[in-house]
């Protein structure tokens, strides 16, 4: 994927639903400082009814040089995709999800794969990310506030 080794890497590997919040961290990247633009990559892997949109935000915005949509990822080689990430990103932008608990898959597969984890505030995720030190746990969920947690 042309990464070099001082890239840092946020990935996301998921099903593209509104409510993942994929705009919301491809629109991050516009407020990374230049220092972290220049070395970051957002890898976001997947498919869904939101992808195609996610697509055309990317190349409106001018993001692709930072933000890769690679496509879907065979389960069999979920593990090796994970290994490329120097952190996870599950976040969830809808607040009923948040406050009720989210399917949490993802967030357990970055954990298995020894990786942080960027986290929406949720209340079965967020005590064991805080209580623990897993990560970050986000709670403006706005593009400025996820790159200040990306930052």
């Amino acid at each position: 994927m042309g990464l070099k080794p001082a890239d840092f890497v946020v990935g996301s590997i998921s099903y593209f639903s509104p409510w993942h919040g994929l705009a919301e961290l491809v629109e991050s990247a516009l407020h990374l400082s230049p220092e972290i633009q220049a070395n970051v990559r957002y890898i976001l892997y997947g498919t869904g009814e939101t992808w195609a949109q996610t697509r055309q935000l990317v190349s409106k915005r001018n993001l692709g040089q930072i933000v890769m949509l690679p496509g879907r990822v065979l389960y069999s080689d979920v593990g090796n995709r994970l290994a490329a990430f120097d952190i996870g990103v599950f976040v969830t932008t809808d607040e009923r999800k948040r406050k009720y608990g989210t399917s949490s898959l993802k967030f357990w597969e970055y954990l298995a794969a020894g990786l942080p984890v960027l986290v929406s505030d949720d209340c079965n995720i967020t005590p064991l990310v805080e209580g623990y030190g897993m990560g970050l746990v986000v709670r403006d969920l706005t593009p400025k506030g996820i790159a200040k947690a990306i930052e």
